[in-house]
């Protein structure tokens, strides 16, 4: 679980501080949609409300200039994970996506699972569908960390995997090697 808390004191006047995921950009194409996600809690919503806590997606050119911010205040309620999700589109010249918060008061409040992927729909934390399919189902290997590695891989989409080459597709019978 990827947990991150956020504390805030000692201002007077709204000062927007903003934390970049910039360590972790995607690549991102011109044109193409980008959905970012995560959990907000907080135990006193009345100590970031006000102009509040900002979820959003950041594009950046390939010389780090700002190509455009997409964003949403986080509707948070006291004591209770609540989700925000927003996708945005690609400007011109965008060459990386991150996340980006933005927090302009005092206050505590922690985000979990921040997930940034192409598309226009968030979704589940899970394997991409092409990593699923070549998830090793049985192997002739010593132990299961080198399972990768195995001389005799059959991965869940049927494949099977050799140490002298690949070879794939549909047997039946019997397969004498």
């Amino acid at each position: 679980t990827n947990t991150v808390k956020f504390e805030r004191s000692g201002l007077t006047e709204d000062s927007i501080q903003w934390l970049y995921s910039g360590s972790n950009a995607i690549r991102c194409t011109v044109g193409k949609s980008y959905t970012a996600q995560a959990n907000f809690y907080t135990k006193d919503s009345s100590a970031i409300d006000g102009s509040g806590v900002i979820f959003g997606i950041y594009f950046y050119t390939s010389d780090s200039s700002s190509a455009g911010t997409f964003r949403k205040k986080v509707s948070f309620t006291n004591n209770q994970w609540v989700y925000e999700s927003i996708t945005a589109v690609a400007p011109q010249n965008a060459a990386y996506v991150s996340i980006v918060i933005g927090a302009y008061r005092n206050g505590t409040f922690w985000m979990a699972h921040p997930k940034l992927e192409e598309g226009d729909i968030a979704t589940e934390w899970s394997l991409a569908p092409e990593d699923k399919m070549k998830q090793v189902r049985f192997w002739s290997g010593t132990t299961y960390d080198e399972r990768e590695s195995a001389p005799f891989i059959v991965y869940n989409d049927g494949s099977i995997k050799a140490t002298q080459g690949e070879f794939g597709g549909v047997f039946s019978g019997t397969v004498e090697i």
